[in-house]
């Protein structure tokens, strides 16, 4: 990053003293620049290394510049057979899916007591930019990334809507036609619904409920097929059902 201190120093040839609104806009436009392309798993988020490149005096909208323009990816599992190209219904993937894997070092969060206290918590402490990186036991066959942006008035709505506009993204690998329906299918959901519960962006409760969307269950004719305690009829193949 672009050193933030030169921007108190003279900017075309006149002195722009700390926290005029055109030295912000430039700090601003530089954050955004330098963070836009961050990426960064859930459980390792951390304060940026350029909070410790700059004077103390910057931390705190570093660090919030960063939260806001970074994109977090959280890995999910999902019960879909990439092999076979179709989902499973089996109890024991239907328990496994829809909600974040963690390494084996677990969920950390590295934002220091107080703010991993307000992020836990719902409080102020919020990410902007999410990645679902949706896998299966051996393959990743799609990735869903979904963004909370400021409203923008226009002409019809004059004023600012208090929930942000929610954008999402599917990268889905070819020959994945059902999953890719699916998935289109949850991204309408997801715009629709009040993702964020109200806020600005997304607090770990909010994170913890879109990874549920993706979780796909079964239909009643599905539910119909089902055998006793051992899930679904998987034809020929039922043998193969961890496989994937």
């Amino acid at each position: 990053m672009e050193s933030i201190a030169n921007l108190t120093s003279p900017l075309a040839g006149s002195f722009k003293p700390l926290g005029t609104s055109s030295l912000k806009t430039e700090r601003r436009e530089l954050y955004r620049h330098s963070f836009q392309d961050e990426t960064v798993p859930l459980q390792e988020l951390a304060p940026p290394k350029e909070i410790k490149m700059h004077p103390a005096r910057f931390s705190a909208e570093i660090q919030a510049a960063y939260l806001k323009h970074a994109t977090v990816t959280i890995d999910t599992r999902i019960n879909y057979d990439a092999g076979r190209c179709h989902f499973v219904f089996d109890k024991q993937r239907l328990q496994n899916s829809g909600h974040p894997l963690f390494s084996q070092r677990g969920h950390r969060l590295f934002l220091g007591e107080t703010e991993l206290k307000a992020f836990e918590e719902r409080g102020t402490t919020m990410v902007y930019n999410l990645r679902f990186i949706l896998k299966t036991y051996w393959f990743q066959p799609a990735q869903v990334t979904v963004e909370a942006r400021a409203a923008v008035p226009t002409k019809k709505r004059k004023r600012t809507p208090a929930l942000p506009e929610i954008d999402t993204f599917i990268a889905c690998k070819q020959d994945h036609a059902e999953l890719r329906e699916w998935l289109e299918g949850v991204c309408e959901e997801i715009k629709e619904a009040d993702t964020t519960a109200g806020k600005a962006g997304f607090v770990l409760a909010d994170i913890y409920a879109l990874a549920k969307r993706f979780k796909r269950l079964p239909t009643e004719e599905q539910q119909a097929l089902r055998v006793g305690e051992g899930g679904f009829h998987d034809g020929p193949f039922e043998r193969f059902r961890k496989d994937y």
